[in-house]
């Protein structure tokens, strides 16, 4: 996908520093999105492998508290079993939890 100027939806641009771009047609510079960071695999680490905060500690090279927290911080937007449920089952509304 091919960048296009915000202004004048052209594809004349050149690299103008870091993040920001330069419209040669309509002399307008902007910046770009920032694409972010890969996601931490410390959850699947700590879940599905069974690994000690110690142990991913270790292999990441950082603490055990440390690891805890990033793994408490990823853990907290996923959904509980019961709401899982609730959100997934077509029972009617006698049968609701």
């Amino acid at each position: 996908m091919k960048l296009v100027c915000r202004f004048c939806s052209k594809d004349s641009l050149i690299n103008w520093g870091g993040r920001r771009k330069f419209c040669t047609n309509c002399k307008h510079s902007f910046r770009t999105k920032v694409k972010g960071r890969k996601p931490a695999r410390n959850r699947e680490m700590y879940l599905l492998d069974r690994s000690t905060y110690r142990r991913i500690g270790k292999k990441k090279k950082y603490s055990a508290v440390t690891i805890m927290e990033k793994v408490h911080k990823e853990i907290t937007p996923l959904l509980t079993p019961l709401d899982y449920l609730k959100k997934t089952s077509n029972l009617p509304p006698a049968f609701s939890f």
